[in-house]
């Protein structure tokens, strides 16, 4: 670095810095958690859902965490009772934000039809070769039947279960070098 541009690089931090902190976040962003019954958060410390968030211009305030995943003790222990997060969480101190976007109804019926179908096709085709298994054995267009039938129950009880499970989607991560969500 030249003796020159010390003086104009310190500028710029000094300048860029109250910036950077004087930037509110955008409407969208802040929308998406107020709208929020509760949001997932990341930071060091691990994984929490936070419940009645509310975005200020760089923290966001809550009525009640629950730490989901702690960073700093293996998984196959109990999550830690002593663990608190601040209140209110710098935004700068999250790498991510989800919020739920819906539930998993259609994958869920997705894999249960398509369990239950294939269940429905494979006892079809074994009972069509047997002889002595419901009567004479199935025709082609009972295996198809039964594979079907599997198939619509499957998907039923799979939208139930799925309708039962929240999505999740990111509205920010935090890159390499990324600032706090604006």
């Amino acid at each position: 670095m030249q003796p020159n541009t010390l003086p104009v690089v310190a500028m710029m931090a000094l300048t860029i810095t109250p910036v950077l902190r004087a930037q509110v976040t955008s409407p969208q962003f802040r929308d998406q958690i107020n709208a929020a019954v509760k949001i997932r958060a990341v930071g060091a410390w691990g994984r929490a859902e936070l419940t009645e968030p509310r975005v200020d211009a760089d923290t966001i305030r809550y009525s009640r965490a629950r730490v989901l995943a702690s960073f700093s003790t293996p998984s196959a222990l109990p999550q830690p009772r002593g663990l608190v997060l601040p209140q209110p969480l710098p935004l700068e101190d999250l790498t991510e934000i989800q919020v739920p976007s819906g539930n998993d109804a259609a994958h869920g019926a997705v894999a249960g039809g398509l369990l239950l179908g294939l269940i429905g096709l494979v006892a079809g085709v074994a009972t069509s070769s047997c002889d002595s298994c419901l009567g004479r054995g199935a025709s082609a267009g009972n295996v198809m039947g039964v594979a079907l039938i599997g198939g619509a129950i499957g998907a039923g009880i799979g939208a139930l279960l799925g309708s039962a499970s929240t999505r999740w989607k990111i509205v920010y991560r935090a890159g390499p070098s990324s600032s706090p969500p604006h």
